[in-house]
């Protein structure tokens, strides 16, 4: 088991301590709120849930796509790789019914749902370039997403049926814009860019366009993940040469790194276009954990941490990578 170091340091003692109060008084009125805890960690209303992720299977080519509880147990199989590269980067909606994820079956990275409990996906006709990373808004009628062509890696807007299908940001089209999410008021999309050197995260105003740049690291910010409440952003940061897991307020203030104790070989890391795919994390339901990545002995594993960086536990201990995961409530038991 894999221990989180109790101090890790910190640059700025005052900032970590600030958001360390704030956050863990946050868990402890949740956790009066919901007082049952499973045994090897979790809450009862995380009990009811499902992280999502992609891992090859077996002699396969490439992804499928599986769901464990948060304990890491009771895995499953939601969508069995087809061709090609496979499938991978789901993503659930809020009503816990629809997952959406990127898929090779149809020629390229394109994106296709399905009804949980269904093996009958449907493609999201998007047109030309490789459509990746996409993000249902909470009321479920949009999907943001990126898509890829020769000029670069853009967000574009999508209503759910595939209408009204737009760019996002016309005025970036010297730079790559990648892993779009929703804060819960769908008043924002949060993801990361290049479009001032290394990329760092940003947050655009649907209703107005105004541009806001979150983080101010030195290295490189991206894979960001908002908060249920909206009031918190999640992300990885090279930042110090390793592969750290970061969380933010959402003006992106108070960055703290929650990752330091786990820092070894394994984990130094350059951000690169050709890796940065696989790292993503995820909040629970409740707001109180968080799912990531993080690699042992080669290979990535998924782990659980709480959002002030206590409890960290590793869910899962498999031969082959598991990547991309996602954190959701459903309506499947």
């Amino acid at each position: 088991m894999i221990q989180a170091n109790a101090n890790p340091g910190y640059k700025n003692e005052s900032s970590r301590l600030a958001l360390t109060i704030r956050l863990g008084f946050q868990l402890i009125l949740m956790t009066l709120s919901c007082s049952v805890f499973g045994q090897n960690g979790g809450t009862e209303s995380d009990s009811k849930s499902r992280i999502f992720f992609a891992r090859k299977v077996g002699n396969d080519q490439g992804w499928s796509i599986l769901s464990i509880d948060p304990r890491g147990m009771n895995e499953r199989t939601e969508v069995a790789y087809v061709s090609g590269q496979g499938e991978y980067n789901p993503t659930v909606a809020l009503d816990g019914r629809t997952l959406l994820f990127n898929t090779y079956r149809y020629g390229g990275w394109k994106l296709a749902s399905l009804s949980l409990g269904s093996k009958e996906a449907a493609r999201l006709d998007l047109g030309s370039g490789y459509d990746t990373n996409a993000s249902i808004s909470a009321d479920g009628q949009f999907i943001v997403y990126e898509k890829s062509t020769r000029a670069g890696v853009g967000l574009h807007l999508v209503k759910r049926d595939g209408s009204n299908n737009r760019p996002l940001l016309t005025s970036l089209k010297q730079s790559n814009q990648r892993v779009p999410v929703w804060t819960p008021d769908g008043k924002y999309i949060v993801f990361f860019s290049d479009h001032e050197g290394a990329n760092q995260l940003y947050r655009v105003e649907l209703k107005t366009g105004t541009l806001k740049r979150l983080s101010q690291s030195s290295g490189n910010d991206f894979a960001p993940a908002v908060s249920p409440s909206g009031e918190h952003i999640a992300f990885y940061s090279d930042r110090d040469g390793h592969a750290d897991l970061f969380v933010m307020h959402a003006d992106g203030s108070l960055p703290m790194n929650l990752t330091q104790g786990l820092r070894g070989p394994d984990t130094e890391y350059a951000f690169s276009d050709r890796s940065y795919w696989v790292l993503k994390c995820g909040w629970s339901p409740d707001g109180k954990e968080l799912v990531f990545i993080s690699p042992v002995d080669g290979n990535y594993e998924l782990h659980v941490i709480g959002a002030d960086g206590s409890g960290i536990r590793r869910i899962t201990t498999t031969s082959a990578s598991e990547l991309t995961p996602f954190w959701a409530g459903t309506e499947q038991e």
